[in-house]
């Protein structure tokens, strides 16, 4: 529900092509090949029959719809992608509909809607540096 995506879907963007022209492409690509065990792209297309859950915010700065898009594609089915107008942090909607989706997937009674809207939203990360 929350992670990274897939480095395949990174390394296109001109972003990542700009850092590693900055940092050096040997040191970038040996940083890339030493946390690859960590890349979601290796291990979503074999996630069935778990049924995944993507949720994405129209409000990011990096990972835009086009790259949440492409790594939700990866995925293996069953699979469930929404979208929402919120910052990175996701809104109460998206808090509701994950709450939902876990009940229903661990096959137990979902939290009553006022204990859903009762949960505080999570903090806002600082936008990084320009």
């Amino acid at each position: 529900m929350a992670g990274d995506p897939a480095d395949e879907t990174i390394v296109k963007s001109q972003e990542f092509q700009d850092m590693r022209q900055k940092l050096g492409p040997e040191k970038v690509d040996a940083f890339v090949r030493q946390h690859a065990v960590i890349d979601p792209g290796k291990y979503l297309p074999h996630a069935a029959p778990t049924v995944l859950f993507f949720q994405f915010a129209t409000q990011e700065k990096f990972l835009t719809p086009e790259r949440a898009k492409a790594t939700a594609a990866l995925a293996s089915e069953p699979k469930e992608t929404k979208v929402y107008d919120a910052p990175h942090a996701l809104n109460a909607e998206a808090r509701r509909d994950r709450l939902l989706f876990l009940a229903d997937q661990l096959h137990v009674k979902p939290p009553a809607p006022d204990v859903i809207s009762s949960i505080p939203a999570l903090p806002q990360p600082p936008e990084p540096p320009q």
